[in-house]
């Protein structure tokens, strides 16, 4: 799997709000019922997560994660580095716990 096909993969999970869907960049809400499928698409591309949700981040993870303003115990980071440049994942869950924001990006 590309990384485009990556971001079409998401594209045709139902959202319940879509943010953005820019060649580099995607960002989405999706309730958890879909989440097995998200999870499915980034596992496909990335592989296991750099840092799982429930897992205390590693040093690795936190320097990526800094730029995007950290990663906490709750969140899931997938990351991989490619030609283009390196491509990040992060799964952001709601407080409620209905939802999760998923925002997928390449760095140049």
């Amino acid at each position: 799997m590309i990384f485009e096909e990556l971001l079409l993969s998401l594209k045709n999970i139902p959202a319940e709000e879509s943010r953005a869907a820019l060649p580099a960049y995607f960002e989405a809400v999706f309730t958890l019922e879909h989440m097995p499928a998200v999870r499915a698409s980034l596992e496909a591309y990335f592989g296991a997560a750099l840092k799982p949700a429930g897992v205390p981040a590693s040093i690795d993870a936190v320097k990526i994660a800094k730029a995007y303003g950290g990663i906490q115990t709750g969140q899931t980071l997938y990351a991989g580095s490619c030609a283009e440049g390196a491509d990040r994942a992060f799964l952001w869950p709601w407080g409620n716990g209905l939802a999760v924001t998923v925002k997928v990006l390449r760095e140049q």
